[in-house]
């Protein structure tokens, strides 16, 4: 069910005596949605009356402060050429595009609007800010700069599993190749690796290289030759980490051995 929101809307102005004035913005959103705006200027302020009239946005969802209504109606409805003169359906029912004209077929050039410039220089330079950067009049390759940057694409937290873009440090939680090493996924799995030598003396503590933050669930042992007659268990674990020892029929034994440990 579409929602009707009614914000008002105090904007300074620069002169106390400017003249009472009016006009009414229509504007097309995709997916249908509908938004009118009805300005008025009057004695040092301006009233913004913004009804909108959205069937994919719930109210609890509008920017809080209602100095931002402005910018977020505005931001948040990218559009196509709309003037008598474009090209319709040029690239699909309802996406009009741009014609040069002919004149000897009496087809006009298209008309260009002000509204459709500020659009897109909007969507573009806010791409360029979300990464931090400066405007710069004298480079072509800032919107290529950021995207390329840490600042516009967000990293979802461990475990997502929407359809955003992953960025490397989602994919990549944290890692090392050491002999001692771990790897972190973006599940939230931990998995760890290192090598033991068991004791004819008694156990033997190892400590993961990274605690897991919840759990480890699992511990698996390898001999590194065959020349060790015998077995490597634990014997207890923790987040951070475990004790071993290496058995054979005669007792407790040296064992060199290889672990990896799963957990999360």
């Amino acid at each position: 069910m579409c929602q009707k929101l009614l914000v008002h809307v105090f904007i300074k102005c620069s002169s106390s005596r400017e003249p009472l004035a009016s006009r009414r913005l229509t504007g097309q959103r995709a997916g249908g949605c509908q938004c009118d705006v009805l300005e008025r200027e009057r004695a040092g302020e301006r009233t913004a009356r913004i009804w909108r009239r959205w069937s994919c946005l719930p109210a609890g969802e509008l920017p809080a402060g209602s100095h931002n209504c402005l910018h977020f109606l505005w931001r948040n409805r990218m559009k196509r050429i709309t003037t008598a003169t474009k090209s319709v359906d040029k690239f699909g029912a309802g996406k009009h595009g741009f014609t040069n004209g002919n004149a000897v077929a009496g087809i006009p050039a298209t008309d260009l609007e002000d509204t459709w410039f500020d659009h897109v220089q909007e969507e573009l330079c806010t791409v360029v800010e979300a990464a931090g950067l400066a405007l710069d009049g004298s480079s072509r390759a800032q919107l290529l700069a950021a995207l390329r940057s840490a600042g516009v694409f967000q990293t979802q937290a461990v475990g997502d599993q929407s359809a955003k873009a992953a960025t490397t440090a989602f994919v990549n939680q944290g890692h090392s190749l050491l002999a001692n090493g771990y790897q972190k996924l973006p599940s939230g799995l931990l998995i760890q690796w290192g090598s033991v030598v068991t004791s004819v003396s008694g156990d033997v503590a190892v400590t993961f290289p990274v605690a897991f933050p919840a759990a480890c669930r699992s511990i698996t042992f390898g001999h590194l030759s065959m020349s060790s007659f015998g077995g490597v268990g634990s014997n207890g674990s923790s987040t951070t980490g475990f004790i071993c020892a290496g058995y054979n029929p005669s007792g407790r034994v040296s064992i060199d051995s290889r672990w990896m440990a799963i957990g999360h």
